[in-house]
């Protein structure tokens, strides 16, 4: 199963100077207790935001032209590439940014994970336009700050 997973607010932000806009927890711990136990692939600018990568129940796969080696992850040059390892690993395959690792993994996701904030943020990094009649809504639910969504490509 391969899986985008991503958080979005009210105006489309993904991203401010490399970090969430936000600081909601209820998001991040939804987040961290989907991706648990999978592998996660990333690109080299999102690998860059994260700041204490669980090694212990993940696997990460970082995309990427310029990196030659991270300890204790995998360095691909293409996405296709990373998807390639990622499903040698046997274990779910979550994309999680940025846009660009996102534009190549609507080619190939049957889920989409998606939180949409309600509030708007300023940013300067965006989710790419997809076509929601590609996708039907399995699962949703709400909570304060964000309504949680679950895709599964029609």
């Amino acid at each position: 199963m391969i899986t985008i997973v991503a958080a979005i607010s009210k105006n489309n932000v993904i991203g401010n100077n490399g970090m969430l806009p936000w600081d909601i927890p209820e998001e991040f711990n939804l987040f961290l207790s989907i991706i648990d136990g999978g592998t996660i692939i990333v690109g080299r600018k999102t690998w860059n935001s994260i700041k204490s990568p669980d090694f212990t129940r993940k696997k990460y796969i970082v995309v990427s032209k310029s990196l030659d080696k991270i300890e204790n992850v995998s360095i691909c040059k293409t996405f296709n590439e990373a998807i390639t390892l990622a499903q040698s690993f046997n274990r779910d395959i979550h994309v999680c940014g940025g846009v660009d690792i996102y534009k190549e993994a609507f080619k190939v996701a049957d889920t989409l994970i998606i939180s949409y904030i309600k509030k708007s943020y300023d940013g300067d990094t965006y989710f790419p336009k997809f076509n929601k009649d590609d996708w039907k809504i399995e699962k949703t639910k709400e909570y304060d700050e964000f309504n949680f969504v679950i895709y599964k490509k029609k």
